[in-house]
């Protein structure tokens, strides 16, 4: 005679309970288990491979095994919270063999964070277990009120070189530079845009006009003023 009623199990490594093996029979008169247990049933909270000996009234012995594999959950690590108003920050949540669900409705290992909002990933791996990782993209509102640096020194010494508007974060740009006979000696509306004057040492007039986007706030000014070339 022989009998088969314990059934292989996996559990994920977040949800592990116990686990009761149950080898009752009516017709087993007594039991051994791999770890020398003799009771027909036991309790278990370790994954391994389990046995057990079922000793008949006719001292025949049969043999059920068991399985109990414990499954890591997917590791997920976005990254630190962090600010901005427009962005282009990847968010990586791969594992082999999973599945993702982001909260921008995509499915795929990784996407660009491009705006302040809260970002979070579902990932299920093969086995059926699932992890989560959310990240915090604050508005960083202290970019809001955009002042235009007064002198840029492009003596190539690392300081003041430039004016780098991209770090400003503009949703839209209109820029002009002129000279003071009146002559446009820089324009632009790429909002990422760099200026690094080849002009003479001087005094330089400009018109901004600028769009911020930044979480809930919004703000659009026009500027005029002067910035001065020193080298």
């Amino acid at each position: 005679r022989s009998v088969n009623i314990l059934h292989d199990t996996s559990q994920c490594s977040n949800l592990v309970t116990p686990i009761t093996l149950n080898a009752t029979d009516t017709n087993v008169t007594s039991y051994l288990w791999n770890n020398s247990f003799t009771a027909p049933t036991q309790t278990i909270t370790t994954a391994g491979n389990y046995w057990v000996n079922y000793i008949f009234n006719n001292f025949c012995v049969s043999r059920d095994s068991f399985s109990y594999i414990i499954n890591n959950i997917p590791s997920i690590n976005l990254g630190g919270d962090t600010t901005f108003c427009l962005g282009d920050l990847p968010l990586n949540a791969f594992n082999a063999s999973s599945t993702y669900l982001w909260n921008t409705g995509e499915t795929t290992p990784s996407i660009i964070a491009t705006k302040a909002e809260n970002y979070w990933v579902k990932v299920t791996n093969q086995y059926g277990c699932i992890n989560y990782d959310t990240l915090v993209v604050s508005p960083e509102t202290s970019l809001l009120n955009f002042v235009m640096p007064n002198i840029v020194t492009p003596n190539n010494d690392g300081i003041n070189d430039f004016i780098d508007f991209s770090k400003y974060q503009f949703s839209s740009l209109y820029l002009d530079i002129y000279n003071r006979w009146g002559s446009k000696v820089f324009g632009s509306t790429d909002p990422t845009c760099i200026w690094k004057p080849t002009e003479d040492d001087g005094i330089y007039y400009y018109i901004v006009q600028y769009i911020i986007n930044c979480g809930v706030e919004t703000q659009n000014k026009n500027l005029k003023g002067f910035v001065t070339i020193m080298r």
